[in-house]
C-alpha cells in the first residue's frame, strides 16, 4: 500500500516537471491516463483497508463484550451469550473482505475455549474471561496494524492533495493570464 502511495507521489512530481518542460498536449495525453490509473489503485487499497478496519473493530468489540458477559452471576448464561458474540465475529469474519488467518485462528481458540468452559460446568469464569482477553488481543494487535497503514495512507494522501491543489491554482492563474491576453488581442482585432 505504501509503494503504491509512494509511486503516486513520484507519478504526481514526475507529471508536474514533466508538465512544465513538454509540451501541454503531449502531457494531457501521456500523464493523465497514468494519474487516473494510480489514483484508482490508491482508491481500491484505500476502500479495501477501510473495510478490514471496520470488520476486525466490530470482531474486537464482540469479543470484549463476550468477556463483559461473563461477568454475569449466572454462568450458562453468561456462556451462552459470549458464544453468541463469538459466532458473530466468525461470521462477519467470512464476509468480504476475509478476515487473516491470525483473526480466524483467534476466533476459534475463543470459541473452543467457550465450549469447553460451557461442558466443564460452568466454574469460576475469571480465568475464561483472561484467555478471551488473549485471544481478542491477537485480533487488536491486526487491528493496529490497519490503523498504522491507513494513518500512513492517509497522510500520503493529504500531502498528494496539497500538491494538487497548488497545481490547480497555478494552472488556474495561467488559464486567467491566458484568457486576458486572449480578449486583449481580438479586442484590438486579431482574428
Amino acid at each position: 500500500m505504501r509503494q503504491v502511495a509512494v509511486a503516486f507521489l513520484a507519478g504526481l512530481v514526475t507529471l508536474t516537471a514533466h508538465a512544465q518542460s513538454e509540451p501541454p498536449r503531449r502531457y494531457a495525453a501521456q500523464g493523465t491516463g497514468q494519474l487516473i490509473v494510480l489514483l484508482n489503485e490508491i482508491k481500491g487499497e484505500a476502500r479495501l483497508l477501510s473495510a478490514s478496519m471496520n470488520r476486525d473493530a466490530f470482531i474486537v468489540s464482540q469479543m470484549v463484550a463476550a468477556v463483559g458477559d461473563l461477568e454475569n452471576f449466572q454462568s450458562s448464561a453468561a456462556l451462552e451469550k459470549a458464544l453468541l458474540r463469538i459466532e458473530e465475529a466468525q461470521k462477519r469474519a467470512r464476509q468480504n473482505p476475509v478476515a487473516p488467518p491470525a483473526v480466524a485462528d483467534a476466533l476459534s481458540g475463543a470459541e473452543q475455549l467457550l465450549r469447553k468452559a460451557r461442558d466443564s460446568g460452568f466454574g469460576d469464569l475469571s480465568g475464561t474471561q483472561k484467555e478471551l482477553l488473549r485471544f481478542s488481543s491477537r485480533v487488536q494487535r491486526v487491528l493496529y496494524v490497519e490503523m498504522e497503514q491507513t494513518r500512513a495512507l492517509r497522510r500520503t494522501l493529504a500531502e498528494a492533495q496539497s500538491s494538487l491543489i497548488v497545481v490547480t491554482m497555478d494552472m488556474d492563474h495561467a488559464m486567467g493570464e491566458a484568457l486576458s491576453a486572449t480578449f486583449d488581442f481580438f479586442r484590438k482585432g486579431g482574428n
